[in-house]
């Protein structure tokens, strides 16, 4: 990989009750790290909400086998939003890898993201990701190639211009696994707008986007991660559409985008896929219908999820 070996990578995992779906994930993960020489350079760290499955006996006895997994449990329940940003606390390597419990990696992505770390230096990453039920489908591997952005103004035109890339802007709202964020800018985000952070119920959308006006973005081509297309969870309320709103605003405000035509456009797009979102997650829950099993909703919401991407 480099002469010089340093570590590079945290992948910071929050979780709570989702030990099958974790193990599913960290075996995969595990598999690219011990078939290759990526050990040195990726370690793994789990911030565990006071689960109250096997998530505790699974982790530990991972940690036994591999020392590059640092496993942490809170107290109680710190909600799972704080636990986050919690996670995050305890990184101290160059990126930090923000990666849900139930999405796993795809089988090339951890030696290929070191590969463009060490070419790029970058600041924040967006990966490209596939949503599936099948952990395990097949992922067509491509040449290692990206695209660089110098500032967020030349990503947001390239991401107008690019259907299936503004479509991964709007799914980070609510969806923070594609994120590589190098760790300092990190901290600094965290640092300067706590207060932020802490009211909006997208933390992790303060801090990536807090200050890209002249950072380095980095949008690799091939897809690096799987996200179970079944498995999103909202709060019943219309809130989240008011704090998406606000963020929003933050976003604007914070890297002068205001009058932006590029960003105008994305904004509007963003706004009115979150709102369909929440409009439909109301809709099932006043109908006491569960999405995943009842066969004529699935079939209506595979059709929807179609239409507004």
């Amino acid at each position: 990989m480099q002469e010089n070996k340093k570590p590079l990578i945290s992948i910071c995992i929050p979780t709570y009750n989702r030990a099958k779906m974790l193990e599913e994930s960290l075996n995969k993960m595990l598999y690219q790290l011990t078939t290759s020489e990526l050990l040195d350079f990726i370690e793994v760290i789990i911030s565990d909400n006071d689960s109250k499955d096997n998530t505790k006996e699974l982790v530990t006895k991972l940690a036994k086998e591999y020392n590059n997994i640092r496993y942490y449990r809170n107290n109680h329940n710190i909600w799972w939003l704080a636990n986050i940003m919690k996670v995050a606390e305890y990184a101290n390597w160059k990126y930090i890898w923000l990666l849900s419990d139930d999405d796993c990696v795809t089988d090339f992505s951890l030696w290929y993201i070191l590969e463009i770390i060490n070419k790029e230096n970058f600041d924040v990453m967006f990966c490209n990701s596939v949503s599936s039920e099948n952990m395990n489908i097949e992922i067509k591997k491509g040449k290692n190639t990206y695209h660089v952005f110098d500032g967020i103004s030349k990503y947001l035109n390239y991401l107008k211009n690019n259907y299936k890339w503004y479509k991964n802007l709007i799914s980070f709202f609510s969806f923070y696994s594609i994120l590589i964020i190098k760790t300092e800018y990190f901290r600094t985000g965290v640092l300067n707008f706590q207060s932020n952070i802490n009211w909006n119920d997208f933390p992790h959308d303060i801090v990536t986007y807090h200050n890209l006006v002249n950072k380095r973005i980095i949008i690799p081509n091939n897809t690096f991660v799987i996200w179970r297309l079944l498995n999103e969870w909202y709060v019943w309320s219309v809130k989240l559409i008011k704090t998406f709103n606000q963020c929003m605003n933050f976003i604007e405000s914070q890297n002068k985008l205001d009058g932006n035509p590029d960003w105008n456009y994305l904004k509007k797009i963003c706004k009115s896929w979150w709102t369909k979102n929440i409009i439909l997650w109301l809709i099932t829950w006043k109908l006491h219908v569960n999405y995943k099993t009842n066969k004529i909703f699935k079939k209506i919401y595979y059709f929807y999820k179609k239409w507004i991407q």
